[in-house]
């Protein structure tokens, strides 16, 4: 039995393209069972963030999912931010992830075989 890899969590100063890889490090739909389990948990994270609230009171399966559900929303919609004002909510992300995990987690992504 082979434990699980840890991954250092991006940087909260990190470009968009390297918090969108950190963010596939964790596999929100095969960790809650596809898009309806893991989308349940990104209205109370971005509401919270919304209203200014701190996002490390969430738990950190809570972070990962919402990083990974708004990285496959901007996939879905377009190449990424035009300027990191439109950044904001994946950055306060990375900054809770970071400190509720101490800066390493488990590497969740698929495993290609």
């Amino acid at each position: 039995m082979s434990e699980t890899p840890f991954v250092e969590v991006a940087s909260e100063r990190a470009a968009f393209e390297e918090v969108f890889e950190f963010s596939h490090t964790y596999d929100g739909y095969r960790i809650h069972g596809g898009f309806d389990g893991a989308v349940r948990f990104c209205d109370g994270v971005r509401e919270a963030h919304a209203a200014g609230e701190s996002l490390e009171s969430f738990d950190l399966d809570v972070l990962r999912t919402a990083l990974f559900m708004a990285h496959r929303a901007w996939r879905h919609s377009s190449d990424g931010p035009e300027d990191d004002s439109q950044y904001r909510y994946e950055r306060a992300l990375v900054e809770a992830i970071r400190a509720v995990s101490g800066g390493l987690v488990e590497d969740h992504r698929p495993i290609d075989i």
